[in-house]
């Protein structure tokens, strides 16, 4: 995949709602390969997270970066481990990574003048918070293309 530049897109949510079912599904084997994002990072693979919206539990993209953080279902179950990825490598694979897949890295992915500004403000810090509370944080607003559409009070720009 690395060589013809082929990118991985998982969907990690599926980690987190059904982690507790593969190991029935497919074995502790297979189990232990789930979406294994750090062995497609560490093999130079482009690795894309989605939601898979409209197949899974939740819309919730935090619970998403916990999982691929920590690795951990809704029970408290480790799901392949091994495959932990840094926070900063899960927020590059919902940011960086997907504007890269869609071609569209000169217009989005990254915080830079020019670039389309659709941006969450969040009530903590993603990158001080404990793992265990990533899966909490909210959004307290939500600017797109510029302009506020969404704040936590909920009001609504015009």
């Amino acid at each position: 995949m690395a060589e013809y530049n082929i990118a991985a897109v998982i969907q990690p949510t599926f980690i987190y709602w059904e982690g507790d079912l593969i190991f029935r599904d497919v074995g502790q084997k297979r189990a232990l390969n789930y979406k294994p994002a750090r062995k497609y990072l560490d093999r130079g693979v482009m690795m894309t997270a989605s939601s898979d919206i409209p197949s899974t539990v939740s819309t919730n993209p935090f619970i998403s970066l916990y999982t691929l953080v920590t690795r951990k279902n809704n029970l408290g179950q480790y799901v392949a481990p091994d495959q932990t990825i840094s926070r900063e490598e899960a927020l590059r694979a919902y940011t960086i990574s997907g504007a890269w897949l869609t071609r569209e890295e000169r217009l989005k992915g990254t915080i830079e003048v020019g670039k389309l500004a659709d941006l969450a403000l969040l009530d903590r810090d993603y990158f001080a918070i404990p793992d265990e509370e990533i899966k909490d944080i909210q959004a307290e607003m939500i600017i797109v293309g510029g302009q506020v559409v969404w704040k936590r009070d909920g009001e609504e720009s015009p």
